[in-house]
């Protein structure tokens, strides 16, 4: 399955548009690579051969990868970036540091502390499997999945907290269907997925036996076909596009009567979001189905199911034979790739969160990365850096504003409209103006899950305490790490310190590190 993902990639430093203040004409260095092109290919008769050929040819894709592209070659470099910056970091960390460098360090330290890790081999999961043998209804295990958001804990649905779409002043709780461990429901149903789903059982039953659960090769099979019945009922990708059918506000009393199988109240509770009177649920018609399936799930596959997902869950921060068995089914059966990353790739990655361009299966759960995106904006995207790009953006939204106003297809009151709302965008570069508080996140050199488990119950208590206030208009929805952008529903622009290299250097390799 291993693909190579090409693309030529602009190097605009600042496209032609018009500066802000003087009106004049801006043209910066622009244009695009061609050296990726293959000119032996007629581009009529295949023009992504043409665009990208010779640079398909020359890519090696690294044996720790599944795709690769000049892009993740700017994941690399940040990578090394954050090596340097964790390594330095847990040289000074100490045990249980106050700092957010020294709880940067003391984390990163916990993780590459393999030699204590595979003493403790499943003992870090003793709690939540304890959790999970103690629920011994279908009720109980349905209000115990509320935990999912700070602990080890699989749940047949989705949740978060973000603002409203239809009154954007305020927050909201999203519910979401879930309880599928493959990629997408056609990985359940496709007859060309019949190896994922061997896979996938397979890895199920390797789980299981590690933690010497009853009759794990049947439960493996049960928590195939219970998670099959998941996908049978679940809405596919395009009904989950159409935002009008996905925004359904009701109340938890209504909820509940709508599927009356899983215990609202008590789910909610364990989220910390006990009192919660309304919530806005995605894919409707789904939800009531997958509560009966619960239902009538008997509850020795229910313990069982979840049982596997906390293993699945926390297996990168266990011993080695949970992170192999995790590396084969994932890395491998579902993704191709060749080799398991070095292990202190997987710490920068379990640290920092895997927004920097990693990818992976703990991309946000447990990690301190805007504690990370601290360390990263003061050493790698300078006050100055960030002056320039504000004033490159700032430059389109002139030129915008020029074309708009010239715009003949245009009636005044639309164009007086999309005037408006161009003013109204936020730009928002680098790094958030106000960096998140660290100070009452305890974290321990020797405690890896538990440093897992309580940066990912501080990270969800940011959201669940603040839902009732007011929208923070100068909120960010991705470290200053990160190797992308994007334009949220508030309205803004962001564009993290981890993809503005690729305006002044867009081919920069980890060797290149020095010469930055």
């Amino acid at each position: 399955m291993q693909r190579v993902v090409a693309f030529v990639l602009t190097s605009v430093v600042a496209a032609s548009s018009l500066h802000a203040q003087t009106g004049h004409p801006v043209y910066g260095r622009w244009g695009f690579d061609t050296t990726g092109i293959d000119r032996s290919v007629k581009p009529g008769d295949d023009f992504f051969s043409f665009v990208n050929g010779t640079w398909v040819k020359n890519t090696v894709i690294p044996v720790d990868k599944s795709v690769y592209s000049p892009r993740a070659a700017m994941s690399d470099n940040t990578e090394a970036r954050l090596r340097t910056i964790m390594e330095k970091a847990q040289a000074r960390a100490g045990h249980a540091p106050t700092t957010d460098a020294g709880k940067v360090g003391a984390f990163y330290a916990s993780f590459m502390d393999s030699a204590r890790i595979e003493r403790l081999g499943a003992k870090p999961l003793a709690p939540v499997l304890r959790d999970i043998r103690a629920a011994t209804t279908q009720r109980a295990l349905t209000a115990l999945m509320g935990k999912s958001a700070t602990g080890f804990y699989g749940s047949a649905f989705g949740f978060g907290i973000d603002a409203d779409l239809k009154h954007p002043d305020r927050y909201v709780v999203y519910l979401n269907q879930g309880g599928l461990t493959l990629p997408d429901r056609d990985y359940y149903l496709e007859p060309d997925m019949s190896k994922e789903r061997a896979g996938f059982e397979a890895y199920v039953a390797t789980m299981l036996t590690r933690l010497d659960w009853p009759d794990a090769a049947q439960r493996a099979k049960d928590v195939v076909a219970l998670e099959t019945r998941f996908a049978e009922v679940s809405w596919d990708r395009t009904q989950q596009r159409d935002y009008t059918a996905t925004y359904n506000p009701m109340t938890v009393q209504a909820l509940s009567t709508m599927a009356p199988a899983f215990d609202w109240p008590g789910f909610l509770a364990n989220a910390g979001l006990r009192g919660e009177s309304s919530v806005i649920v995605g894919e409707k018609s789904a939800f009531p189905k997958i509560a009966a399936v619960l239902a009538q799930t008997p509850v020795n596959v229910l313990q069982a199911w979840m049982a596997f997902g906390a293993t699945d869950l926390a297996a990168p921060y266990l011993s080695s034979p949970f992170v192999n068995a995790s590396f084969v089914f994932r890395g491998t059966v579902l993704s191709g790739q060749q080799a398991q990353s070095e292990r202190w790739k997987r710490g920068v990655h379990a640290v920092s969160g895997g927004d920097y361009g990693a990818g992976g299966h703990f991309d946000r759960f447990g990690n301190i990365g805007w504690a990370v995106g601290t360390l990263y904006a003061a050493q790698y995207f300078p006050p100055a850096a960030k002056a320039k790009i504000v004033a490159l953006v700032n430059d389109l939204k002139a030129a915008y504003r020029v074309r708009i106003a010239a715009l003949d297809w245009m009636s005044a009151a639309t164009r007086t409209e999309a005037l408006k709302k161009l003013d109204t965008y936020v730009i928002k570069v680098g790094y958030p103006d106000t960096p998140r508080d660290y100070s009452r996140v305890v974290i321990r050199d020797d405690d890896l899950v538990g440093n897992v488990e309580r940066a990912a119950a501080a990270d969800w208590a940011f959201y669940a305490n603040r839902r009732h206030g007011p929208v923070d208009r100068s909120d960010w929805a991705m470290t200053p790490q990160t190797n992308d952008a994007y334009n949220g529903s508030l309205r803004d622009i962001v564009f993290p310190a981890g993809i503005l290299p690729a305006l002044a250097a867009p081919r920069l390799r980890p060797s290149d590190e020095h010469a930055l």
